[in-house]
């Protein structure tokens, strides 16, 4: 299934052991604010990056796009009494409150 996806970056900020990027994306009627942050080490490698998408509903939404492309699970986002919890597979290492998605 191919998506057209729209992503455009806001703003870098850069410094000797970070870099961040503002973006905005979006795919079909989805659309998410986010920030890409990666940490250098010593060696000017990326030793870990974090991605945070906003709002809540939205990203759950995109990575229900994005799941399809290599055939992970979409998340699901429960509302009913559980506020803001969401549930689902994805397999980087990530926050149990928040849709924030980190690899080291």
């Amino acid at each position: 299934m191919h998506r057209l996806a729209d992503l455009s970056y806001k703003e870098i900020l850069s410094g000797e052991t970070h870099h961040a990027a503002s973006f905005r994306l979006q795919i079909e009627d989805t659309v998410v604010s986010g920030m890409d942050y990666a940490q250098i080490d010593a060696d000017g490698k990326i030793a870990e990056v974090t991605i945070w998408w906003r709002p809540l509903p939205s990203a759950v939404e995109m990575q229900g796009h994005l799941a399809q492309v290599p055939g992970l699970q979409s998340w699901e986002l429960r509302t009913n009494g559980e506020r803001g919890r969401f549930t689902g597979s994805w397999p980087l290492r990530r926050s149990a409150s928040l849709p924030v998605i980190s690899c080291a």
